[in-house]
């Protein structure tokens, strides 16, 4: 069945070539990718901001959850804008 839908497509493309048309294959996104990278940076952000806080909390040094809530979303934005080589890594 793969093969069959291969061979379909090829001839598809040579036929689409033939006139003149180049055959482009695209990922489209089902969301817009401003709001993409605006979930991602905040995924990320609350990640990190997190993991510092568990480490402050560990040595007394807890931050108010509203402080984390204005870090987190200071550093989405951060994210968001430098997009740093990581950025869509889930790590």
């Amino acid at each position: 069945m793969r093969t069959e839908r291969r061979r379909h497509s090829e001839i598809h493309a040579r036929r689409c070539r033939g006139h003149g048309l180049p055959v482009v294959y695209a990922v489209v996104p089902e969301k817009r990718i401003e709001d993409l990278i605006a979930a991602q940076a905040r995924k990320k952000a609350l990640a990190l901001v997190g993991t510092a806080s568990t480490h402050m909390a560990l040595e007394n040094q807890a931050l108010p959850a509203g402080k984390i809530a204005r870090e987190a979303e200071r550093l989405s934005r951060e994210l968001a804008r430098e997009m740093p080589t990581d950025f869509w890594s889930d790590k």
